[in-house]
């Protein structure tokens, strides 16, 4: 596919330095590194939570100056955290809020919001991730970790965004709703959805990426297609030892 996303030299110190790559619509690029390496600052750079020291963005081929959430979502990226009770969810307020609360500004008129649409859009994103739910209108801190991940995945579904930053998505989640979101992955995919994947769980990485970036101490240690890509290879790279 065409490259959706490129970041050159893009740096952020001491988390990270000089890191560039290009990730293409179609893609999942996956983003490996041992504790410390500087992933999770990555993502939230390239999402304008974190500044950038140096370095350049490029989306669809055009340079952007993102320094601030609004400004990615703006430009269609949307970043599931690690930390989603805290950074991606607001857990006391309802299902329904939660999936349209990126999204406010497209189903509101003059400053009043839509609610047969901000129903209809929830109702829909439920049924699609099969969030497991008896009513839109349920608090999220009711919800289990796979339930409470599939909101924050159709918070930025709804919002429509054409690159997606996921942080360790299957962290704290049961194996079911795993599964569920790996397919959810592949169909993002086939949409032409660019997609993201950190995480320090290495099956995962290499059974949903197309290729993986290794970071060590903040410093890209290579990038491996996903036919070349064996645990041993990873772990020794994520340790900064060239092979």
């Amino acid at each position: 596919g065409e490259v959706a996303l490129e970041v050159r030299n893009l740096s952020n110190e001491p988390n990270f330095r000089h890191v560039s790559f290009v990730l293409r619509k179609g893609e999942v690029l996956g983003l490996y590194g041992l504790i410390g390496a500087g992933r999770s600052a990555l993502l939230s750079s390239i999402f304008g939570a974190n500044p950038i020291d140096e370095g350049e963005i490029f989306v669809n081929g055009k340079t952007c100056v993102i320094n601030s959430p609004n400004c990615a979502m703006q430009m269609g990226i949307g970043l599931v955290p690690e930390e989603r009770k805290i950074q991606g969810l607001a857990t006391p307020l309802t299902i329904r809020h939660n999936i349209n609360i990126s999204s406010y500004p497209d189903i509101s008129r003059f400053g009043f919001i839509k609610i047969s649409e901000e129903r209809k859009r929830s109702e829909k994103y439920v049924h699609e991730l099969n969030i497991r739910t008896p009513s839109i209108e349920k608090t999220v801190n009711q919800l289990s970790g796979g339930n409470q991940q599939k909101v924050s995945i159709a918070k930025w579904l709804s919002k429509k965004v054409d690159i997606l930053l996921l942080d360790e998505p299957t962290t704290g989640v049961d194996i079911g709703a795993k599964i569920e979101i790996y397919r959810l992955i592949e169909s993002l995919t086939k949409q032409g959805k660019a997609v993201i994947v950190c995480s320090s769980y290495l099956p995962e990485v290499i059974g949903l990426a197309d290729r993986i970036l290794v970071l060590a101490e903040g410093e890209v240690m290579g990038i491996v297609a996903r036919q070349e890509a064996n645990e041993e290879l990873l772990v020794s790279l994520a340790s900064k030892v060239r092979v």
